[in-house]
């Protein structure tokens, strides 16, 4: 990196930290890219200190890898809520329907990127239904079975109701 090039990116970067300043609002989401974009500042003035004392200094030594890894927590908090927000879908439809205190649970891996739902399984030891039901005397497990297929899209397979 010659002079000319190393002043021409630090004009160029406060440039860039001027406009960032102007286009974006006051703010905590300012404060955390003023702190970024300070971090940027810094490395890109220093940069060339390296080579004017004769070592091997690369950025990219620093900020690259090889390997990519996939935060496995997170993924298992993403499918953890995602069951919770089925399960709580479900249940509201059932309520809906005119079927009450009905307990689900839903068994799959949460650890996969891709989760699959294993087994969904309805308790209706404590099933309250609704009086307006057209057809009460219908069989109950077919009912419930019937709903917690048309609201996930899982086989009627691997839904166990009973209770």
């Amino acid at each position: 990196m010659t002079f000319s090039t190393w002043i021409l990116s630090i004009s160029g970067v406060v440039l860039l930290g001027v406009l960032i300043d102007i286009i974006l609002p006051e703010g905590q989401t300012n404060r955390y890219l003023k702190s970024v974009f300070a971090f940027f500042v810094i490395f890109t003035v220093i940069s060339p200190l390296p080579k004017l004392l004769n070592s091997d200094f690369s950025l990219y030594d620093f900020l690259d890898t090889e390997e990519v890894s996939i935060d496995i927590s997170f993924i298992s908090q993403i499918n953890v809520q995602k069951l919770n927000a089925l399960k709580n879908d479900i249940q509201t439809e059932l309520n809906n329907s005119g079927y009450s205190g009905i307990y689900i649970n839903i068994t799959a891996d949460i650890y996969s990127e891709n989760m699959q739902i294993e087994r969904i399984y309805a308790d209706l030891a404590n099933l309250v239904i609704d009086k307006n039901i057209a057809n009460i005397n219908s069989n109950k497990y077919e009912v419930v079975k019937k709903i917690i297929t048309q609201q996930t899209g899982v086989e009627e397979g691997i839904i166990t109701v009973y209770g």
